[in-house]
C-alpha cells in the first residue's frame, strides 16, 4: 500500500512540474506580460491566481511566477519566486528553479520569507515542509532533519 501511495505522489508531482506551457500565440500583445514587467503589475486582473487572505496577504501568480499583495492588491512581495506557498507561523515556503547540468533539467532551492518579503532561512534546501509547532522538516545534501524558525538544527529526522 506504501508503495501504491508512494508511485502516485511521485507521479503527481512530476507531472505537476512537468506541465506543459500555455499556448499564448493566439493572446492579444495587451495581454501578455513580459517578464520585465511582472513586478509593476498594475491591474488585479492581471494576475492568473488570487489567493485567500491569509496574514494579510494574498498570494498571486502571474507567468509561473509568484508573489504577495495585500489588502489593498498593492505588490508586497515581488513575483520573484517558481512557487511560493501561504504562510504558516509568519514564514511562507518558497523556492526557485535553477538550471542543472545533471540528469535532471532543473534544481530547487528551498527557503522561508518572513510577511516583509526579506528571505530569513535562505533557499539553500533541497525540500521544505511548511512549520508546525515551531519547527519545519527540510532536506540538504540528502541528509532530512528539522529547523527551528530562525532556521537552525533542531533534531534529526
Amino acid at each position: 500500500m506504501r508503495k501504491i501511495i508512494y508511485v502516485a505522489v511521485s507521479f503527481l508531482t512530476i507531472s505537476c512540474f512537468n506541465e506543459p506551457k500555455k499556448d499564448t500565440s493566439e493572446i492579444s500583445d495587451e495581454k501578455v506580460i513580459k517578464s520585465s514587467d511582472l513586478n509593476s503589475v498594475s491591474n488585479v486582473k492581471d494576475y492568473e491566481y488570487i489567493g485567500k487572505p491569509n496574514n494579510g496577504l494574498r498570494l498571486v501568480v502571474i507567468n509561473d511566477k509568484h508573489g504577495f499583495i495585500d489588502e489593498y492588491d498593492n505588490l508586497v512581495i515581488n513575483l520573484n519566486y517558481d512557487a511560493a506557498w501561504d504562510f504558516n507561523n509568519g514564514l511562507a515556503r518558497v523556492y526557485k528553479r535553477y538550471s542543472s547540468t545533471g540528469s535532471y533539467p532543473y534544481i530547487f532551492k528551498w527557503g522561508y520569507i518572513n510577511t516583509e518579503g526579506k528571505e530569513v532561512i535562505p533557499l539553500i534546501y533541497e525540500s521544505a515542509m511548511p512549520f508546525k509547532n515551531g519547527i519545519a522538516e527540510v532536506e540538504l545534501d540528502g541528509k532530512v532533519f528539522y529547523i527551528n524558525e530562525k532556521g537552525e538544527k533542531v533534531m534529526n529526522y
